[in-house]
């Protein structure tokens, strides 16, 4: 029984090792563990950088803003889906202006992800009406853009000038689809002389509607804009009346006085005003025949009549809809009838106040002819004037509300998916311990076999 305990002493004195036999075997093997460590290290990195490359993204955050878009729509009212905001034609010119003549409009597509992003009281709010049983839709204004450009092939630099032309043509892009032009033409008074007197206030008229229409249209939404020559939307149009009720007003008086208006040509103006008159009385005569059938179709109608009870009360009211129907039209045509009668007879007084012989040698007739014309010119000029200004503000006011269509909340940023310092060190680490452990293996290896050649021996 001593011997046996004896014997195995022996055996685990054997197999024991001391950390200074442990750290002499290590340190024997120390060539063999830095080459293995940095092997691996080498592999690590050199793996990791290639993964990196492939997988490469660059996002980046913007922002959109236009009327509607709170709701999930273009300002044409026509749904916006986000995934699909940048369309072919627009990820195509992108392309071209990068001259990246290896990728498509395709491939940008599948490597370009484009993530809503919802602020974190938005969610628990939608969380909250879920709870309560509610719908709630919220339309998110911010987004992700990621870009695989390491997919793509393409480097950072090349990344990113395709971020910037992505923005601009689709800021093009919106412009042209969603932005009026409202460029207002200057008056020439050279083409002005062209025209008659009575033409001539009929065009500044025109005109002055053309631009009340123009500024009326950007008011609302540019209440707050002011371009760079000072001037709001509000601003401009009060000097608009202001020709409209003063100039134009002046030039009217100056066209037609109590005996005459004046005129360049009295026959020419005379042979129109009549034209003028057959047309309207060919107007008139088809809108008195169908005043005629309808008088007909009520005075002939044998419809009954339906009795409107309203619940709680006492009071009823008896209606016919088709009746209704047709006395609405009888007075619609009647109120035609009187506008084209009304428009006949001004036509009418002013071809007995075209002037005679004797009058266009008299000197008042001479004097409202140099008073329309001077007014004219000071007239023109100041439409143009403000013709400038309101052509600059609504240029300035779209290329605002384009640029603020997107804007970039966050530049362009690498994202990679393995971090290099800490992979780095995890394969500096797997190195170290995968060569230590072969050091060791290989010393136990060599121990074992010389122990089983000495007990052969």
């Amino acid at each position: 029984m001593e011997q046996k305990n004896t014997n195995t002493d022996a055996y685990y004195e054997e197999d024991v090792i001391s950390l200074t036999e442990l750290f002499s075997v290590i340190w024997k093997g120390k060539i063999i563990i830095v080459i293995t460590t940095l092997l691996v290290l080498f592999i690590t990195i050199i793996g990791t950088k290639i993964y990196n490359e492939k997988n490469a993204q660059l996002t980046m955050v913007i922002s959109l803003q236009w009327d509607g878009i709170t709701d999930g729509e273009y300002p044409s009212g026509q749904l916006f889906n986000y995934k699909n905001m940048f369309q072919t034609h627009v990820l195509n010119d992108a392309v071209d202006e990068v001259k990246l003549s290896n990728i498509s409009a395709s491939d940008l597509r599948d490597n370009l992800v484009i993530t809503g992003i919802v602020p974190n009281d938005v969610v628990a709010l939608i969380e909250q009406s879920i709870k309560d049983g509610e719908k709630m839709t919220y339309y998110p204004t911010d987004f992700k853009l990621s870009l695989n450009f390491g997919a793509l092939g393409i480097s950072e630099e090349q990344g990113k000038k395709l971020y910037v032309e992505l923005l601009d043509k689709f800021r093009e892009d919106f412009e042209q689809k969603f932005i009026g032009n409202d460029i207002i033409r200057e008056l020439s008074l050279d083409k002005l002389d062209e025209y008659d007197y009575d033409d001539i206030y009929d065009i500044l008229s025109a005109q002055v509607n053309l631009i009340n229409n123009t500024l009326d249209r950007n008011i609302l939404e540019g209440s707050n804009f002011t371009s760079s020559n000072g001037y709001a939307f509000e601003d401009l149009l009060v000097i608009s009346n202001l020709i409209q009720n003063t100039s134009l007003e002046d030039m009217l008086a100056g066209l037609e006085s109590q005996d005459y208006i004046i005129s360049k040509n009295t026959n020419l103006s005379k042979a129109r005003y009549e034209n003028q008159i057959n047309v309207l009385q060919n107007s008139l005569i088809e809108k008195t025949t169908i005043k005629t059938e309808l008088n007909t179709l009520i005075t002939n109608y044998k419809g009954g009549e339906h009795i409107i009870i309203i619940p709680g009360t006492d009071i009823q009211y008896d209606t016919n809809p088709y009746l209704n129907t047709l006395y609405e039209k009888l007075v619609e045509n009647e109120y035609e009838i009187a506008s084209i009668n009304a428009e006949i007879e001004l036509l009418q007084s002013k071809i007995t106040k075209l002037p005679t012989e004797v009058e266009k040698s008299s000197t008042d007739y001479q004097d409202s002819i140099s008073f329309f014309e001077d007014k004219t010119v000071l007239t023109v000029n100041d439409l143009n004037d403000l013709i400038i200004d309101t052509n600059q503000a609504v240029e300035e006011y779209n290329s605002l509300v384009v640029k603020n269509a997107v804007r970039t909340l966050t530049l362009p940023n690498v994202e990679v998916p393995k971090n290099m310092v800490l992979v780095t060190a995890i394969g500096f680490v797997l190195g170290s311990m995968l060569s230590v452990g072969f050091v060791l293996i290989r010393h136990n290896y060599k121990e074992n076999k010389q122990k089983q050649n000495i007990k052969i021996s």
